[in-house]
């Protein structure tokens, strides 16, 4: 019913019950920042449903990254290369280290940070950094910590 889905307080309501019912909001509620906040508070991935406008607030993308890393994908180009957004979201998640600018994709402080949350983000980065020292230290400390509990055969 389009007079529900344009109802702010129908819609909050919906959206602290389940925030990705934000996709059936009007164009109006997708475009209000507390119902998008509110949502995101719950389920980052409800950034694919915001306006526009929202997805390149950075504020919005930072509450949306640090609730699910990957919905970076959502989030306008500028704040994919924004360094701080970026760094949030591969602390929650390394696999948006794929959904990064790739000039942050090539930054080895960036990749690092992925590969501690996932050493399988190493894959996202850049080839320039993919051999890299550093972060094949990091991968071999990674897997050394992830096979201290495994029995030999």
């Amino acid at each position: 019913d389009p007079a529900l889905q344009a109802d702010r307080e129908v819609v909050l309501d919906a959206v602290r019950q389940t925030a990705l019912a934000l996709e059936f909001a009007a164009p109006a509620i997708r475009a209000d920042r507390k119902a998008v906040l509110e949502a995101l508070g719950q389920e980052g991935h409800a950034l694919k449903f915001a306006d526009p406008v929202l997805q390149a607030d950075r504020e919005v993308v930072l509450e949306a990254v640090g609730q699910e890393g990957r919905a970076l994908v959502f989030a306008d180009p500028t704040l994919q290369a924004d360094p701080e957004v970026v760094l949030e979201a591969v602390r929650q998640n390394g696999f948006a280290l794929a959904s990064a600018d790739p000039a942050l994709r090539a930054d080895a402080e960036v990749v690092l940070e992925a590969m501690r949350q996932d050493v399988l983000a190493m894959t996202f980065a850049a080839p320039s950094l993919r051999g890299a020292p550093l972060l094949a230290l990091e991968s071999v400390k990674s897997n050394a910590i992830a096979g201290r509990g495994a029995s030999a055969p």
